[in-house]
This record gives structure tokens, C-alpha cells and sequence, in this order.
């Protein structure tokens, strides 16, 4: 081979490799870029689908709320929705939380369970219906409220205070569902009869004791109610239990049950 040959023939093998070597390099390009994006961007995805589903439970619970008030108020014999589980589990636990309620006139005139309905998602706070009222429950044990119980205090044009207490008791024992499905709920009206209300016309104090896995939100709601209204004073809080005094001139509590079934 002549030596115009060799360096022309030594010009096209260095093309060759030239190839190979870019193929290689693009191909790695591509395959880090692949990872990179499996190993940041899909738990950015799925996280942001969490927070979605969560959002979205929540305003499931404001209809749930509305819906067991229906039943437990008359309006309606039974409620059915249907919830979109989105990887999460929902459980109706009859035994849980606790209310506790003294007057000064009419002593203890209640202290029993109330029962809560949560959504919960692995990693994830949960969302829970207590007493009337939709709360949030973070990892940290830290809580918010999302939609107020039916603990009202009002005062009428002559600053005459009225403290209504309805209680909604969740009459269920035990039971969960989860996964990837959808949950149909149905709501009952566990009273026979409507239950008579408990009234005291004369002014006095209300002793309320909660306890609660969302106690801390309980707190906030009734120092947010002393702020607007006046004469609430949180006695004691912990991160399971509320006692607060609330003075009144006319008091009103009322007492529903219904049943809760997943």
C-alpha cells in the first residue's frame, strides 16, 4: 500500500470511531436525562397528584358534613355519596373522640363518644370529621381546622350571648376501605325520634371538655370564637385534649346520631 494510501485509509477508520464514540456519548446523554427525570421529576409528579386528591377530599368532607347534618337534622332519612379513594384509605371509627359538657344550672347533661370519619394517605396528613367539623391532621401531630363544628356562640342587638351546641354522634363501629376505587358512603339517622333539646334560659357557664387527636385545632376555634364574641377561655390544652368555659346568657344543645357505613 502506498503512503497515500495508508493516510487515507488511517483519515476514514478515525471517522469511524469518530461515530461510534458520538453515538455513545448522545446515547448516555439521553439515558442520564431519562434517569434525571425518573428520579426527580416522578416524585414531583406523584406528590403534586397527592396534594391534588388531597384538595379534593377535602371538599368531598365539606359535602360529607353537609350530608350526615341532613340526616342527623331531619332533612332527610339517608344520604349515599361516593368518594374517590385515589390510593388512600377511609375508615368510620365510632369509637373515637370524646365530648364532655357541663352547664352551670343543669350539671353534666352530656359525655359520651362522637365518632369521626377519616381519609388518610400513607406519608400523608390526614382528614377527619369530628363533632361536626372538618379538621386537618399533619405527620407532625400539628392540626387546622377546614370547616367549623356546630359549637356557635352569637349574641343578639341587645348583647344577649347564646351558646348552641349541636353534637353529632357517629353511631358505627369500625371500618375501613382503600385503594385505587371509588367508596360509596351511606349516611343514616340512627334516632327513632328527634331528640328533645337541652335548654337553660338563665345566664351561666358552659364547662366543655374534648378529647381529640386534633385537640390543637379544637383550641384555635374557640380562642378565633373569644376573639369575635368574648367570654371563651381556653382552661387547658394538650395535644389530645380541649377543656375550654364559655359564659352565656341562653344555652341550647342538641343531640343527633347517625350511622356512618363504608
Amino acid at each position: 500500500m502506498s503512503v497515500k494510501n495508508q493516510k487515507k485509509w488511517l483519515l476514514l477508520d478515525e471517522n469511524g470511531v469518530s461515530e461510534v464514540v458520538g453515538f455513545i456519548l448522545v446515547f448516555s446523554i439521553i439515558t442520564l436525562a431519562i434517569a434525571i427525570i425518573y428520579v426527580v421529576g416522578y416524585p414531583a409528579i406523584e406528590d403534586s397528584k397527592d396534594r391534588t386528591q388531597l384538595k379534593n377530599m377535602e371538599k368531598n368532607f365539606i359535602v360529607l358534613q353537609s350530608n350526615i347534618e341532613m340526616v342527623a337534622f331531619g332533612e332527610s332519612p339517608v344520604k349515599m355519596m361516593r368518594m374517590e379513594l385515589g390510593g388512600g384509605t377511609i375508615t368510620v371509627n365510632g369509637s373515637d373522640g370524646a365530648i364532655t359538657v357541663r352547664t352551670t344550672n343543669g350539671g353534666e347533661i352530656f359525655n359520651d363518644l362522637v365518632g369521626t370519619v377519616t381519609y388518610g394517605m400513607e406519608g400523608r396528613r390526614e382528614i377527619i370529621y369530628e363533632n361536626g367539623g372538618i379538621w386537618s391532621r399533619y405527620l407532625s401531630g400539628g392540626s387546622v381546622g377546614v370547616s367549623d363544628p356546630r359549637i356557635n356562640l352569637r349574641k343578639d342587638l341587645n348583647n344577649t350571648r347564646y351558646l348552641v351546641i349541636s353534637i353529632v354522634k357517629i353511631n358505627s363501629s369500625t371500618s375501613s376501605t382503600g385503594g385505587k376505587g371509588t367508596v360509596t358512603l351511606t349516611i343514616e339517622n340512627s334516632d327513632p325520634l328527634t331528640p328533645i333539646p337541652r335548654i337553660d334560659r338563665a345566664g351561666g357557664t358552659a364547662w366543655i371538655n374534648i378529647t381529640s387527636d386534633v385537640a390543637p385545632a379544637w383550641k384555635r376555634y374557640f380562642e378565633r370564637l373569644n376573639d369575635t364574641m368574648g367570654g371563651v377561655n381556653v382552661v387547658s390544652s394538650t395535644s389530645t385534649m380541649c377543656n375550654v368555659t364559655i359564659q352565656y346568657d341562653h344555652f341550647v344543645l342538641n343531640n343527633h346520631t347517625v350511622d356512618v357505613r363504608v
